[in-house]
């Protein structure tokens, strides 16, 4: 018999840094188009070098019924995780723009 591990349960993960960021979505986006939008970005954002492991936190503020979002990113090295801010801010370019996630306003 296999043991089951409980969603909840803390996982080991050997990483040397972490790079987190929180942003709005946009109410003028679907949330049917939420999950293929973060598929997306997934397949490029976690072939950054040193990339580990990719949580995504989903909040809905209760009292304005906005959406908020981000991501806490798990790198073997700090400088791994610099690299990713770098290319996050300066080089990922999303739908042919430069993407604002990860980006202070």
């Amino acid at each position: 018999m296999t043991e089951q591990r409980h969603p909840l349960q803390q996982v080991r993960a050997d990483a040397g840094a972490a790079y987190t960021c929180d942003f709005a979505i946009s109410k003028h986006v679907s949330p049917l188009d939420i999950v293929p939008m973060i598929e997306r970005d997934r397949t490029v954002m976690t072939a950054r070098p040193g990339f580990m492991r990719k949580f995504i936190p989903l909040r809905i503020d209760p009292a304005s019924g906005d959406l908020f979002s981000g991501g806490r990113y798990l790198f073997r090295t700090a400088q791994d995780a610099r690299q990713y801010q770098t290319w996050l801010w300066h080089d990922f370019v999303l739908d042919g723009s430069r993407s604002s996630i990860g980006r202070s306003s």
